[in-house]
């Protein structure tokens, strides 16, 4: 049976490279080969019912100072400057995430992306496109390559980073008929160009399968991935999570429906 590949782009470099055949890794075996984190010290206290408190949160401000400076780094793949090609490929065996959002114009200045609160959500309640829209996060790796999306002649592993995908429903649709029928999107390397008018992305389909793979570089990618194995990061790039009365508050003075009341405003201060 033949199938249909998708002609944008032909397989290119690591082309003469055999692939190498590796178990692939989980993401609770990437998460053994994580150095330990300096343990964070707690005072506990028994209660007089011999009950521990939990107290599994405290932190100590001094010997946890690097730790509690840190932040999480997950950059989005996509290419803010209009003349910039990035070469990414999605992780697999690594969970995506989905929430309905909205975008709140002039809010901070640029505009903000909230997750819908779900109930009483005054955007919702005035239908249209105020309606919410569903956001897909993904993780990714982005390959470092010459602004064609192509590695450096004898290139035999290619140097990578961890990143996500942010795909809104029409992002996702383009990105997911890449893939010949034979693929999926996990099997092999997008290459994405910011659109002209800055409103969007082109994304095509690079090569399969995706380099790290080809270079046997798996496990460094299960790895990388596994500190968000738990999603917790990923969701939280989907959106600003807000309640219906925060949103209000975000909103006052946009439109009379939205304007919140004393009593709302009571319960946010």
């Amino acid at each position: 049976m033949t199938t249909s590949r998708n002609p944008f782009i032909e397989d290119d470099d690591l082309a003469g490279i055999p692939t190498t055949t590796t178990a692939p890794a989980t993401p609770k075996a990437a998460e053994a080969k994580q150095v330990a984190k300096p343990a964070i010290k707690t005072n506990r206290i028994m209660s007089a019912t011999t009950e521990e408190d939990d107290d599994s949160d405290a932190v100590d401000l001094v010997a946890d100072h690097d730790h509690l400076k840190a932040k999480a780094v997950l950059p989005c793949v996509f290419p803010k400057e209009s003349n910039k090609t990035v070469r990414y490929a999605l992780v697999k065996d690594f969970k995506a995430y989905q929430r309905y959002t909205h975008f709140l114009e002039g809010v901070n200045g640029k505009g903000l992306t909230v997750i819908c609160p779900g109930k009483d959500c005054p955007e919702c309640a005035k239908g249209g496109y105020h309606s919410s829209r569903r956001k897909i996060a993904a993780l990714a790796i982005k390959y470092e390559t010459g602004n064609d999306g192509k590695f450096a002649q004898g290139t035999t592993k290619p140097s990578l980073s961890l990143s996500f995908v942010n795909l809104s429903p029409t992002a996702y649709s383009v990105m997911s008929e890449c893939p010949s029928e034979s693929e999926d999107v996990y099997s092999i390397d997008f290459k994405c160009i910011l659109k002209s008018n800055k409103i969007g992305w082109d994304i095509f389909r690079m090569s399969s399968p995706p380099a790290y793979v080809k270079a046997g570089m798996e496990a460094e990618v299960a790895e990388l991935a596994a500190p968000y194995a738990d999603g917790k990061v990923l969701k939280s790039r989907l959106g600003k999570v807000v309640s219906a009365i925060e949103m209000k508050v975000m909103l006052y003075g946009s439109a009379a429906d939205t304007t919140p009341t004393l009593d709302d405003l009571e319960s946010v201060l």
